[in-house]
């Protein structure tokens, strides 16, 4: 992308202007230097940003969910613990309106990186 971007400055033409990372990458920063700017994806790590009682029902429904490369659709203890944590902010959150786990993981990345565009959806 480096490459791309300096030889598109060489000859007068406009360089990449954004560039698509997963979340875990986005602390990048030969990116920064390079002028591109960060597109966090997979901010709700693949639909595994759910509530306790929507994993119960998952399973007692026996549905998996989303199968993302290898794997099964189920989530990780480090996963669990950061659902945790952030049902655990909602919870403390003082508002008129519920707030989601999604709006939660939004917020979380949107504080820590203000300047990137967020994608969420498939």
């Amino acid at each position: 992308m480096s490459k791309a971007n300096t030889q598109a400055r060489l000859t007068g033409k406009r360089p990449f202007l954004i560039f698509q990372i997963p979340r875990r990458m986005s602390k990048a920063s030969l990116n920064r230097l390079s002028g591109i700017d960060l597109a966090p994806c997979n901010i709700l790590a693949s639909g595994k940003i759910r509530t306790g009682e929507e994993e119960e029902r998952r399973c007692e429904t026996g549905k998996k969910g989303r199968r993302f490369l290898n794997n099964d659709g189920e989530r990780t203890p480090v996963q669990r613990e950061v659902c945790l944590a952030f049902e655990k902010v909602a919870g403390e959150a003082r508002t008129a309106l519920p707030v989601s786990l999604i709006l939660m993981a939004t917020a979380y990345v949107m504080q820590r990186m203000p300047l990137g565009f967020q994608i969420i959806g498939e």
